[in-house]
């Protein structure tokens, strides 16, 4: 469904033609019932060349996986329109690429690292902003929504919310009855220049059935006693169960939440195995997060969930494949059937249902990772 914005919201004199398409891209990008060809590719140029940098010095994958990742990252590279306009240096980069993936050996590996790091160093303070003003800029339809969705992926790697993109954006872009759009379409572009900053963030919710004392971590305190006072949020609990709160960095509220609560459920795996410690879990319907300058949000938990890609339909598409290749039909239902199971199941069973998924589909058990769901 794609997402319109009422004429006069973009036509306000000062809004050129690629404001009005990036604004419109944005929010049909970012919005939650965005299709695969529409939505955010899965990494940006960047957060590619960031893990195949960390990739070269972990020596984690096999050789024919790397030069795989490395191919991926130097086609990537060389299609991006701004990296090209605006990094002088990367055709070295490409280069080093091509010889690591014709003799890949340890010089070649230290000369791509060498290369991947003056690159990430370069963008380090303005990947943001250069990237963003470089899109506004562009006359071409065409680049501008290959790098959209570029830019995009790029705030996801650096550990946005997807769906925080869309409402803040939607806020600044369409505005709502409570605070309607103010200042020029143009002007209220350059506030995206302030995403992927890190910020300071309390997170706070109620944990249950308290089996007494919880020992505090490096991110998280137990007890009303370690509860921060929020001035607008009141914090209630019941017999039996107890406040966690956790100061985190991120760049919004709701990764803010995400990020405390899979550290919450790293820390309870850490406690000494007992059926009472076992049993500990957050039993609010809320969680109330306070920014760095004073803000104070309740969040739903229904509204923190993993991000959940397009549905995948075994109609017309099984149905033409049957009669053009009956062995490539065969293997992609049972692909199909592994990757359906693996939702109703958890923790390790979903993991052997998504390696078998990926072993029926490929023909092969060298499964090098399997990502961990990202956070929509």
């Amino acid at each position: 469904m794609a997402f319109v914005i009422a004429d006069p919201l973009l036509r306000d004199g000062s809004a050129s033609s690629s404001h009005r398409l990036f604004a419109e891209l944005w929010l049909n990008i970012t919005q939650s019932r965005a299709g695969m060809t529409l939505g955010p590719p899965p990494y940006s140029a960047l957060s590619l060349l960031q893990t195949v940098h960390s990739t070269l010095q972990s020596h984690e994958l096999h050789v024919r996986s790397l030069l795989r990742q490395v191919g991926i990252a130097s086609e990537l590279l060389r299609s991006s329109t701004w990296l090209n306009a605006t990094y002088p240096e990367l055709p070295s980069l490409l280069s080093a690429m091509r010889d690591l993936k014709a003799t890949p050996t340890t010089s070649k590996i230290e000369e791509l690292v060498a290369r991947a790091d003056e690159m990430l160093l370069a963008f380090h303070d303005t990947r943001v902003t250069s990237h963003l003003a470089f899109i506004l800029g562009l006359s071409d339809p065409v680049a501008l929504i290959r790098e959209t969705r570029d830019f995009v992926a790029d705030l996801i790697s650096l550990n946005h919310s997807e769906s925080f993109l869309f409402s803040w954006a939607r806020a600044r872009i369409i505005g709502d009855d409570v605070c309607p759009a103010q200042g020029t379409l143009a002007a209220r572009l350059t506030e995206f220049a302030d995403l992927g900053r890190a910020r300071r963030f309390i997170v706070a919710f109620v944990v249950g059935p308290s089996p007494g004392h919880l020992p505090h971590s490096d991110i998280f305190n137990f007890g009303h006693k370690n509860l921060v006072p929020f001035t607008t949020l009141a914090i209630t609990t019941l017999p039996g169960q107890s406040p966690a709160i956790a100061h985190v960095d991120a760049p919004d509220y709701k990764s803010a939440a995400t990020f405390a609560l899979g550290e919450l459920h790293k820390y309870l795996q850490s406690l000494s195995y007992s059926r009472r410690t076992r049993r500990i879990g957050v039993v609010s319907n809320d969680i109330y997060v306070r920014s760095d300058d004073g803000v104070e949000i309740t969040l739903p938990r229904e509204s923190i969930r993993d991000y959940e890609p397009p549905a995948v339909t075994m109609g017309n598409s099984l149905w033409l494949c049957r009669r053009s290749n009956p062995a490539l039909a065969s293997a992609l239902g049972r692909c199909l059937s592994w990757l359906g199971s693996s939702e109703r199941v958890q923790g390790e069973a979903q993991f052997v249902h998504l390696w078998l998924a990926l072993v029926t589909l490929f023909e092969t058990d060298d499964v090098d990772a399997i990502v961990p769901p990202l956070a929509r």
